[in-house]
């Protein structure tokens, strides 16, 4: 697998248990959004899709990369601004 197509299923397999029935409707509504690109092959009789990130999809995942790290440095940040709130108390 290409690394954007694993990284894809990575995200999406880790993140939330999902049925595979529940799996294809994610896929399908993050396709819908320009997010991945999706490619149907059978494969071994079954049938496969492989998700590869868009451009789109690589800026709105970049996006949401910066905005879990501000939420870090805001939760890291918490702990000391109360210690100097309490110590002006």
């Amino acid at each position: 697998m290409a690394p954007g197509i694993v990284e894809i299923h990575l995200l999406l397999c880790s993140a939330a248990a999902y049925l595979q029935g529940a799996y294809g409707l994610h896929l399908s509504a993050v396709a819908d959004a320009d997010h991945v690109k999706l490619r149907k092959a059978a494969l071994g009789g079954r049938q496969r899709t492989r998700a590869s990130l868009t451009r789109n999809g690589r800026q709105a995942f970049a996006g949401h990369v910066r905005a879990l790290q501000a939420l870090l440095v805001a939760a890291e940040s918490a702990p000391a601004r109360a210690a100097v709130a309490g110590r002006s108390n």
